[in-house]
């Protein structure tokens, strides 16, 4: 508690230094992510010459189609799905742990927060293929331009389906689950009314809501 500068009555005041400290610390963990990110991508590529290397990709070539790059790819999207539901809710608990005045300054930093992440963790891997892998001797499979394409399209098709799952089905279950609670002693003919219908879904948040849904659409128009 401080004195007001303006009627000089006593009102809470957050240290600029905490502030500091706070916003310092959360630099450090967005950092780490990061690394962690490069770390798992780099473990995908591995994995990738791994299962290319004879006799593995021999045994992976069923009617003329390698497999062997495939699930690499799919590990790869698989990784970025978890890695981003992760560091979401990490960003949030930093985003809360800073303590910022306003909503607006809440958002932007959240926002920032997501985007510099999600960015990194979903576009590294076509970035080295893209940029570096040739120019650091890592050969590409067939040509870098064909091996990106296959790595995209891979990618880009997975977390679609995993999107899609979540949103569909996931929801549909809890839904279902919800409305099973709800009609606990209650006669088996009972109809739910639209408004106890709206009751028994999954809340839609007015903020994190249609933040989650420009995440993704961004994500998606970037690949």
């Amino acid at each position: 508690m401080i004195d007001s500068p303006i009627d000089g009555s006593q009102t809470v005041h957050f240290p600029s230094d905490v502030y500091v400290r706070r916003m310092a610390f959360s630099q450090t963990i967005i950092c780490i992510s990061i690394l962690c990110v490069i770390a798992a991508v780099s473990g995908v590529f591995v994995l990738k010459l791994f299962l290319i290397s004879e006799p593995y990709n021999s045994q992976l070539t069923i009617l003329g189609i390698a497999f062997a790059p495939i699930i690499a790819s799919v590990a790869n999207a698989v990784q970025i799905q978890i890695m981003n539901a992760l560091y979401y809710n990490i960003a949030l608990s930093l985003n809360a742990m800073e303590n910022h005045r306003t909503d607006t300054i809440y958002e932007d930093n959240l926002i920032a927060k997501i985007f510099v992440f999600q960015c990194v963790n979903s576009y590294a891997s076509l970035f080295y293929i893209a940029f570096v892998k040739d120019v650091v001797g890592d050969p590409c499979i067939g040509t870098c331009m064909s091996e990106l394409s296959a790595v995209l399209s891979t990618v880009f098709l997975t977390r679609l389906l995993i999107g899609n799952l979540q949103e569909i089905i996931v929801a549909a279950i809890s839904q279902a689950s919800t409305e099973k609670k709800e009609m606990e002693g209650v006669p088996p003919d009972t109809i739910f009314t639209p408004i106890e219908k709206q009751f028994t879904l999954v809340e839609y948040h007015v903020m994190l809501g249609t933040f989650k849904d420009y995440a993704e659409n961004v994500i998606q128009y970037g690949f």
